[in-house]
């Protein structure tokens, strides 16, 4: 992950004024004055919000099909909200509640594309950063790692042993050229007695060098 390397102006300059609150309407979707794009932008407005965040699914405020063929409907539906005073901002495919992201482990989050970038915020630094597939280190130039956790294994309450642990995967991926993170990958193992209280000391095994099918 890399910076942003537009400074606050740059980006301040290709952003217009902020000018207020939206409202995902799924969240009253379906009630008394909320039963359809132009009921929700006056609802909305009313409560003193200045965008809507419009809904996809089948039945929601935005027939998607219809939109994908045709920019004159989109046109309309945007003139019904700003004639209401609240026009469409956002538009989403996800329910209320629904779970989008869980957990600090990955420091990106607030996911935008703008200015042609895929820019995310930094969850501990608030720095905006961009996103790139030629990039193989995390903020602060740290390795990137990809963490996969099993559930807890048990049985009746009963102690478990294991004599081996096996795992399938791709080999031979590593990156082409030797001085970048990635050229020659490995897998790592550690293991928790205790639910997940304490973990042990990884153990290491290579993925393989591009080419490299070695079985270990």
């Amino acid at each position: 992950m890399k910076i942003c390397p537009q400074n606050e102006e740059e980006v301040m300059s290709q952003t217009t004024t902020l000018r207020g609150p939206s409202l995902f309407i799924a969240q009253g979707w379906g009630k008394k004055g909320w039963s359809n794009l132009k009921e929700c932008a006056q609802s909305a407005a009313a409560l003193g919000y200045k965008g809507l965040q419009a809904t996809l699914w089948t039945g929601g405020a935005i027939d998607t099909k219809l939109a994908a063929e045709s920019k004159t409907y989109c046109d309309e539906q945007q003139g019904i909200a700003t004639g209401e005073g609240c026009p469409i901002v956002e538009l989403a495919n996800h329910v209320e509640g629904q779970l989008m992201r869980c957990g600090t482990a990955y420091r990106p989050q607030f996911h935008a594309n703008a200015f042609g970038k895929n820019l995310v915020c930094d969850n501990q630094s608030g720095t905006i950063y961009e996103l790139s597939s030629t990039t193989y280190t995390d903020v602060g130039g740290s390795v990137l790692r990809r963490e996969r956790r099993t559930p807890h294994l048990s049985d009746e309450n009963r102690r478990l042993f294991f004599d081996y642990f096996e795992l399938e995967c791709e080999r031979g991926v590593g990156l082409a050229s030797a001085t970048v993170q990635g050229y020659d990958p490995l897998v790592a193992l550690r293991y928790s007695n205790d639910g997940g209280h304490t973990w042990g000391a990884s153990r290491t095994r290579p993925i393989g060098r591009r080419g490299d099918l070695t079985l270990y």
